[in-house]
């Protein structure tokens, strides 16, 4: 695909690692059913498992096992690798494959809950729960919608169930390519 396309190719391979997994079955089953490959994150790949969907846990992806109770699991060099990179130059795909990385054409991501718990926690003396607010603070999901936001040439980023049937309309209508006009607005 060159710099100037309108459409990404159909997706192989889509990360996904949400909190709020409203409408997260129909969408994951939908890719899967189009032959597109998940790679989900722990509690993602739970909920998936329970509703009878495959995907690969990010850590056998990565090569990375999740760590810190949670807290290192999808920041790292293959996972970002896989996004990042440029399918328009040559480069980037030689390297790429070089170095042993599948590429990852969409992420599926939202995030802790962090407003949430602040909001329920008005009123309290928030020290007490520190923690608490601490483990809502969001690393990798940010990094990973800024990382697909960036490629938007290459990877769809898809942050709300909100988006999701509009998502799988456009695949159904494009045979699964998809918009980069779409693409752009999902970003951003």
């Amino acid at each position: 695909m060159n710099a100037t396309s309108t459409m990404i190719k159909r997706p192989r391979r889509v990360l996904i690692s949400v909190t709020d997994k409203k409408s997260l079955d129909t969408i994951a089953r939908f890719l899967v059913d189009n032959g597109v490959e998940i790679i989900s994150s722990g509690g993602t790949e739970a909920h998936l498992k329970s509703h009878g969907i495959k995907s690969t846990h990010v850590s056998h992806y990565s090569g990375n096992p999740e760590a810190f109770n949670g807290r290192m699991k999808t920041l790292s060099f293959p996972i970002f690798s896989g996004i990042l990179y440029d399918r328009s130059k040559e480069d980037d795909v030689n390297e790429l494959n070089k170095l042993g990385i599948a590429g990852i054409d969409g992420v599926i991501c939202n995030f802790y809950p962090f407003e949430e718990v602040a909001k329920k926690l008005k009123g309290t003396n928030k020290a007490d729960h520190e923690s608490e607010l601490v483990e809502n603070i969001d690393i990798g999901g940010p990094a990973m919608v800024r990382a697909a936001a960036k490629n938007y040439h290459n990877v769809f980023i898809l942050t709300s169930s909100s988006q999701y049937d509009e998502f799988m309309a456009e695949f159904e209508q494009t045979n699964g390519e998809i918009s980069v006009n779409k693409t752009f607005e999902w970003a951003t």
